[in-house]
């Protein structure tokens, strides 16, 4: 049996082969089941070659790593794609997360991070690379997608968790702040925030996360992360008195506590005294910037009284999640199309979330 084929060049050198396009698409109605199980493995820090290796060996399924791209960053957008519309809700809701005093309260974190990125320049040196060579056994290549204007891309993440930290809600996004702030209102309807009896933000104080949280105007307190803060006053201290002396150490000893057990008055009249107390420009202009950093976020820094109310001061969940989400998109050599690092991302806050069960359970009800 002789088949023929039409066969199209494209400017850019690849080409399109329709026959064998719709061939491919028959031949891909893989079932639920098997592509949850490579969006299971599809995490692997090392990449998708390495997964695709650990998919074979352990399923018994057989696809290239560029197969194995396609599903899971599809099953991403569709995440994505659920998430926006509504159709995948968290698994939990704020009257979950009860405190051993009887009272709900949940926490919200905001952070970014930032991926490794393809360019232009890059997606260029690749176009070059595979013009007129011939297509796989799949037929033709996808087109490319154009390169990042740079190297590097921030992804901000969003995170709910209550005060045993059993429930999470986790979200992601390439988006700005605004695209931030969207997901913020939308997660805090779904999690019926406004049921809950305290809702504290603890953050690192970054204008943009300061800024849409004020406008969010859902939380009791936005707090200023403890650790945030220490490191700020260490480096003031290593600034003043020299790096690992003892009296750079007490010093820094001495403010921190103060944080901790009176206010943040007491703290800006000891930096104030301080820097009266030195000469040396560089030295004063240090104690200044942490006058200006501490005088900035007044309201954020209640350490003593929020610990008198059982709250935590350090956002030391957010920081965890924001680490095991870029793990995946940092791996040796990795460079991202926003579009493929953005999906990624959608299903590890997805596991992230507790809700990959769910959603699994819902792609087979509607397929």
């Amino acid at each position: 049996m002789v088949v023929q084929r039409r066969v199209w060049r494209r400017p850019d050198g690849g080409l399109d082969v329709p026959a064998d396009e719709w061939l491919n698409r028959q031949a891909a109605r893989i079932s639920v089941g098997a592509r949850e199980r490579c969006c299971r493995v599809g995490g692997h820090p090392q990449g998708f070659r390495r997964s695709a290796e650990d998919l074979r060996r352990l399923a018994g399924i057989s696809v290239s790593p560029e197969r194995l791209r396609q599903i899971v960053e599809g099953e991403g957008q569709r995440v994505a794609g659920l998430r926006q519309a509504g159709a995948l809700a968290p698994t939990w809701r704020g009257a979950d997360g009860r405190t051993a005093g009887g009272r709900t309260r949940v926490y919200v974190g905001m952070d970014g991070f930032m991926a490794p990125m393809v360019t232009e320049a890059e997606k260029q040196k690749r176009r070059a690379a595979r013009a007129g060579r011939r297509p796989g056994r799949w037929g033709s290549r996808p087109r490319l997608r154009r390169g990042h204007r740079e190297r590097y891309k921030e992804f901000k993440l969003t995170a709910f968790y209550d005060q045993a930290k059993q429930h999470r809600h986790v979200l992601a996004t390439p988006g700005g702040p605004e695209a931030v702030g969207r997901e913020l209102r939308r997660a805090a309807r779904q999690l019926d925030l406004r049921a809950v009896d305290e809702v504290v933000a603890i953050v690192d104080g970054a204008p943009w996360i300061r800024g849409q949280l004020q406008r969010f105007a859902g939380c009791d307190h936005i707090g200023l992360d403890f650790y945030h803060f220490s490191e700020h006053v260490a480096e003031a201290a290593r600034a003043c008195f020299g790096e690992g002396t003892a009296e750079s150490a007490a010093w820094r000893h001495k403010v921190v506590h103060l944080a901790l057990e009176q206010d943040v008055d007491a703290v800006l009249d000891e930096v104030t005294q301080q820097r009266t107390a030195l000469r040396s420009p560089a030295k004063r202009a240090a104690l200044s910037r942490l006058r200006n950093y501490v005088g900035e976020r007044t309201s954020m820094i209640r350490y003593a009284e929020n610990r008198a109310r059982g709250w935590d001061i350090g956002s030391g969940p957010t920081e965890s999640l924001c680490k095991a989400m870029a793990r995946r998109l940092k791996g040796p050599g990795m460079r991202w199309d926003p579009a493929g690092a953005d999906a990624i991302l959608h299903l590890t806050a997805l596991q992230d979330s507790n809700a990959w069960e769910n959603y699994w359970k819902l792609t087979a009800q509607q397929n």
